[in-house]
C-alpha cells in the first residue's frame, strides 16, 4: 500500500511538473518558432526583391560579357598596335583604366599616359580579359563612378557604334563599361535592401540559435 501511495505521489508530481513547467516551455518554443518563421519569410521577400531589381541589369551585363567573349587575340593585337588611335578609342581605353583604378605610368613628353598604360595591360591579353570578367561590380567607389560618368560616358564619342568603326575590341570594352554603369545604378538602389536583408537574416539566425538552446534544455 505504501509503495502504491508513493507511486501515485510521484506520478502526481511528474504530472504537475509537466503542466507547470514543461508545457509552458513547449508553448513558448512553439510561439517563438512562429516568430522565426515570420522572420524567415520576411528575409526571403527582401531577397527576392533584391534579385528582381538586379535582374534588370543582367541583360546588358550578359550582352557585354558575350561581346568580350567574341573578341579574339587578333582583335586585341590590332588594338594594341595602334600608334595614334582615334579619340574614341583613347576615351574607351582611358575609361577602362579609370574604372579598374589602374594608375598610369610617367611618360615622356608627347605621349599619352593612359594609352601607354592601356598597351601594357593589353600585352597580357588573358589577364586583361580575366580582370574585366571578374571585376567587382558591386563595390565601385563613388569617386570612380562619378568620374566615369562625367568625363567619359557623357562624351558623345563614347558610343559603341562610333567606337566599332575603329576597333571591334574597343567596342566590346565600351559595352562592358556601359554595362558596369547600368549595374552600379541599380546596385545603389539595392544596397539599402541588402542591408535590411542582412539584418533580417541575423535576427532569424539569433532566434534559431535561442530556440536550439531551449529545445535542448527541454529534452534533458
Amino acid at each position: 500500500v505504501q509503495l502504491s501511495e508513493e507511486t501515485d505521489a510521484l506520478m502526481q508530481r511528474i504530472d504537475r511538473e509537466l503542466r507547470e513547467e514543461v508545457e509552458p516551455k513547449r508553448k513558448l518554443i512553439q510561439a517563438e518558432k512562429m516568430v522565426a518563421d515570420e522572420k524567415a519569410q520576411a528575409a526571403q521577400a527582401i531577397k527576392e526583391d533584391c534579385e528582381r531589381d538586379l535582374s534588370k541589369a543582367m541583360p546588358k551585363l550578359n550582352a557585354a560579357i558575350n561581346a568580350l567573349n567574341t573578341l579574339t587575340t587578333n582583335d586585341i593585337v590590332l588594338l594594341r598596335s595602334m600608334q595614334n588611335p582615334p579619340e574614341a578609342i583613347k576615351l574607351v581605353m582611358e575609361a577602362v583604366c579609370v574604372i579598374n583604378q589602374w594608375t598610369p605610368p610617367k611618360v615622356g613628353q608627347g605621349k599619352d599616359p593612359y594609352w601607354e598604360l592601356s598597351k601594357q595591360r593589353l600585352s597580357d591579353y588573358r589577364k586583361f580579359m580575366s580582370d574585366l570578367k571578374s571585376f567587382n561590380r558591386d563595390e565601385i567607389p563613388l569617386n570612380v563612378i562619378n568620374k566615369l560618368r562625367g568625363k567619359y560616358i557623357a562624351n558623345p564619342s563614347f558610343n559603341p557604334n562610333r567606337v566599332a568603326k575603329a576597333s571591334s575590341a574597343a567596342k566590346g570594352i565600351c559595352l562592358w563599361i556601359l554595362a558596369m554603369d547600368d549595374y552600379d545604378k541599380i546596385a545603389k538602389v539595392v544596397a539599402p535592401k541588402r542591408a535590411k536583408l542582412k539584418e533580417a537574416q541575423g535576427e532569424y539566425q539569433e532566434l534559431m540559435d535561442n530556440l536550439k538552446i531551449k529545445e535542448d534544455e527541454l529534452q534533458r
